[in-house]
C-alpha cells in the first residue's frame, strides 16, 4: 500500500448507546475533536449521524450510527487505529446485553457494495453475520470490537452513505456523561425563541398543540438538546446564541439523513412485504376503520395480492384523526414499518398516509312527493310510498341516492409533531432539501 501520498479514510461507529447512558453520537464528537487537531487529517465532508430502518427489533434507541471521512496520512494509521481502540475500552457499556460496539476503518474509497448496503440497511433486517462476511479478510478494512460485533451492520452502513446528498443538519450539545438526570436543564423559553425565529429552515423544534419541546431527550445519555435544520449555517448562529447561555461539555453540527423520509421509498405488494421492512403500500381500504381499546385504529389494505392490517396508534395524533375518517373502496399510499405479531400476523405500523382517492359515501332516502314536496313515507311492505302531508299515492317508486359530501380529501397526512421519527419527513419541510453545504467555521467545540 503506498504511504506517500494522503488516501480517503472511512470510520463508521456504531452501537455504543447503553440504556444506562453513552451514545454514539457522543463518541463520534469525541473522535471527530481529535481528529480535526492532528495536522495530518482533513475533513472530507461533515460527520454523518446516519439513521437505519427504525424497526429493527436490536436497536437501543434511535437506531442511529456515526461515520467521519478524512483524507489521512497513513504513515499516521498506527496512530489513529490505536487511539480508536482507546475509546473502546473507555467508552463502551459492555457491561449491558444491548451495548456491541463496533468501530470499522475503511481505508481507500467508499466500494459500490457499501453504498448498496446502506441502501438496503435503510428498509431492511440485516444480519450482522452477512456484513461481517462482507469485510472479512479484506485488506483495506479494519474492525475493532469488543464482543460479539452487531454493531458491524450499521458501522459500515454509515460509511455507506458517503456521500450524502439527501440531507439535513443537526446541532447536537452534550452534557458530562458520568450525568445521568433525565431532566435536561434547558429553558423552554430559549427553545420557543430559536424555534420562532429559524423555523421552518430550523425544524421539529416544538409541538405547539402538546405545548412541549421536541429537541431535549429523557433518558440518562449525554444528549442535552438537538436543533434540526436544512442548513449549518443557522446551526451555527444557534451554537453562538446557546454558548452564552448554557452550560455545555462539547458540541458538534452533523450532516444527517433524519428529516428526509429516505426509509420510506420502496413500494411493495402486500404478497411481498417481509418482518422490519419499512415500505409503501399502494391499495384500497377493504373495510372500515375500527377503533380499538386505547384509540387506536385498525386499517385494512388490500391489493392485487393480499390484505395487511395497519395500526394507526393513538399518539400520532391527527394521523389517527385522519384514519377514522377512511372508508372502505378509499385508495391509499401507506408508509410505515411491517412488524410481526403472533395473534395478528404482519402488521403495517403506519407513518403517513396519502388519500388518493376517497369513495364517494352514499345514503338512500325516501322520494319526495310530486305534489307538495314533502318526504313521502313507506305504504307497507311492497306497496311503495305515500305522502302524510296532502294524502297521494300510495306510488311505486325508489328511494333516492343521496352522495353524503366527505370530510376527507385528498392528500398527504403525517403525525402530529411528538410522533415523528427521525428518519420521517416533518410536514414543515416538505418541498424543501438540506443544502450540501462546506464546513462552517467552528462545527463542533472543543
Amino acid at each position: 500500500m503506498n504511504t506517500k501520498e494522503p488516501k480517503e479514510v472511512h470510520i463508521g461507529i456504531d452501537d455504543f448507546d447503553s440504556p444506562r447512558g453513552m451514545c454514539t453520537t457522543y463518541v463520534g464528537a469525541v473522535i471527530s475533536s481529535w481528529l480535526d487537531s492532528r495536522p495530518w487529517a482533513s475533513f472530507l465532508d461533515y460527520p454523518y449521524l446516519v439513521r437505519l430502518n427504525p424497526n429493527i427489533p436490536l436497536k437501543t434507541r434511535g437506531n442511529g450510527a456515526v461515520s467521519i471521512h478524512v483524507r489521512l496520512d497513513l504513515n499516521r494509521l498506527d496512530e489513529l487505529v490505536d487511539y480508536l481502540r482507546y475509546i473502546l475500552s473507555n467508552y463502551a457499556d459492555v457491561s449491558h446485553p444491548k451495548a456491541d460496539p463496533v468501530i470499522v476503518v475503511f481505508i481507500g474509497p467508499v466500494e459500490n457494495r457499501y453504498r448498496k448496503l446502506y441502501r438496503r440497511a435503510l428498509t431492511e433486517f440485516i444480519p450482522y453475520k452477512l456484513v461481517s462476511k462482507l469485510v472479512n479478510k479484506r485488506e483495506n478494512v479494519i474492525v475493532l470490537k469488543s464482543r460479539k460485533g452487531r454493531g458491524i451492520v450499521g458501522a459500515i452502513s454509515s460509511v455507506g452513505s458517503f456521500r450524502l446528498k439527501k440531507c439535513t443538519y443537526e446541532l447536537l450539545l452534550y452534557r458530562d456523561p458520568n450525568e445521568r438526570e433525565r431532566v435536561r436543564d434547558i429553558p423552554f423559553s430559549y427553545i420557543l425563541e430559536i424555534d420562532r425565529k429559524y423555523r421552518p429552515k430550523v425544524f421539529a423544534s416544538v409541538d405547539y398543540e402538546e405545548k412541549r419541546p421536541l429537541v431535549t431527550p429523557h433518558g440518562p445519555d449525554p444528549v442535552m438538546v438537538g436543533f434540526r435544520s436544512v442548513t449549518p449555517f443557522l446551526l451555527k448562529e444557534i451554537l453562538e446564541y446557546l454558548k452564552r447561555r448554557v452550560k455545555f461539555e462539547r458540541a458538534i453540527i452533523y450532516k444527517t439523513n433524519q428529516g428526509t423520509g429516505a426509509h420510506l421509498s420502496s413500494y411493495k405488494l402486500v404478497s411481498k412485504v417481509r418482518p422490519y421492512d419499512s415500505v409503501i403500500i399502494r391499495g384500497t381500504v377493504s373495510k372500515d376503520p375500527q377503533v380499538i381499546q386505547g384509540g387506536h385504529v385498525a386499517l385494512y389494505l388490500s391489493d392485487r395480492t393480499g390484505d395487511l392490517r395497519c395500526m394507526v396508534y393513538r399518539p400520532t395524533g391527527r394521523l389517527s384523526r385522519v384514519a377514522r375518517l377512511l372508508r372502505r373502496g378509499d385508495k391509499v399510499e401507506i408508509g410505515g414499518g411491517i412488524i410481526p405479531s403472533v395473534r395478528h400476523g404482519l402488521t403495517l405500523n403506519v407513518e403517513f398516509i396519502k388519500v388518493l382517492r376517497v369513495n364517494p359515501a352514499v345514503k338512500l332516502e325516501n322520494p319526495l312527493c310530486p305534489i307538495c314536496s314533502s318526504r313521502m313515507v313507506s305504504a307497507g311492505k311492497d306497496k311503495g310510498f305515500k305522502c302524510r302531508k296532502c294524502g297521494h299515492g300510495p306510488v311505486r317508486v325508489n328511494k333516492r341516492i343521496v352522495e353524503i359530501p366527505r370530510i376527507l380529501e385528498p392528500g398527504i397526512y403525517m403525525p402530529s409533531p411528538i410522533a415523528y421519527r427521525h428518519l420521517s419527513k416533518p410536514y414543515e419541510i416538505l418541498g424543501m432539501t438540506g443544502e450540501d453545504a462546506e464546513l462552517v467555521d467552528s462545527w463542533h467545540t472543543p
